[in-house]
C-alpha cells in the first residue's frame, strides 16, 4: 500500500505522525489508546520509508537524519538517556551505510545479524522472563545471567530464524502465488 502512495501524501503522514509524537510530552507511550501510539511512532519508520524512495537525491539523507533527530529530540525523555544515542547511530546507519564497502566475508556476516534481529526482538524478552524464573536474580544480575542472557537470546533467534522464519515466509510467499522463492538479504549477499 505505502509503495503505491505518492511522496507527498507519505510526507503528510509523516508530518501528521511527528506532531502528535511531538504534542505528546508524558513519554509514556504504552499507555495510549486507540492506536494513538502507532499514530506516534509510525512517522519514524515512514520517515526511512520516504527517505529510502529518495536516497538518490543528495539532500534525502540529511533531511532525514535531521528531521528524526529534531523531532525525537523535541520530546526527550530524561529517563532514557541513551535512546538518543541508539537513535542517533541508527539513522545515521540507515542513511550512510551505502557508502561504506566492505570485505564480502564481513557484510554477509552483518547481513545474517540483520537477519536474525526480528526473531532476536521476538525472543529477547521471553528469554529474559525464563532467565528471570529459573535465577531470580536479573534485577541484580550476577555475573553467570549477564553473560548467559544474551547468548541464550542469539541462540535462541538463530533457531527461530531458521526453523520458523525463513520456511515460514517461504511457504507463505510461494503458497500465496508467489513465483519465487524469498530472497533473504542473507541469499542475496551469499550471490555478492
Amino acid at each position: 500500500i505505502l509503495k503505491r502512495c505518492s511522496s507527498k501524501l507519505l510526507l503528510f503522514l509523516t508530518f501528521v505522525s511527528f506532531s502528535l509524537f511531538m504534542h505528546h510530552h508524558e513519554n509514556d507511550w504504552a499507555s495510549l489508546i486507540y492506536g494513538k501510539t502507532v499514530i506516534g511512532l509510525a512517522g519514524f519508520w515512514l520517515a526511512g520509508f520516504v527517505f529510502y524512495r529518495h536516497r538518490g537525491n543528495r539532500l534525502a539523507a540529511p533531511v532525514f537524519v535531521g528531521g528524526v533527530i529534531a523531532v525525537y529530540t523535541s520530546n526527550w525523555n530524561t529517563l532514557e538517556p541513551y535512546a538518543a544515542i541508539n537513535l542517533l547511530v541508527s539513522v545515521l546507519a540507515i542513511a550512510y551505510t551505502t557508502e561504506i564497502h566492505l570485505p564480502s566475508s564481513i557484510a554477509r556476516f552483518l547481513t545474517y545479524l540483520g537477519e536474525i534481529s526480528y526473531p532476536l526482538y521476538l525472543v529477547h524478552f521471553p528469554i529474559y522472563v525464563i532467565m528471570f524464573a529459573f535465577f531470580h536474580n536479573i534485577l541484580e544480575p550476577h555475573p553467570r545471567t549477564i553473560v548467559l542472557y544474551p547468548v541464550f537470546a542469539i541462540i535462541s533467534a538463530i533457531i527461530v530464524y531458521h526453523v520458523i522464519d525463513r520456511p515460514g515466509r517461504k511457504f507463505i510467499l510461494e503458497t500465496f502465488g508467489f513465483r519465487k522463492p524469498l530472497a533473504t538479504m542473507h541469499a542475496l549477499a551469499k550471490q555478492n
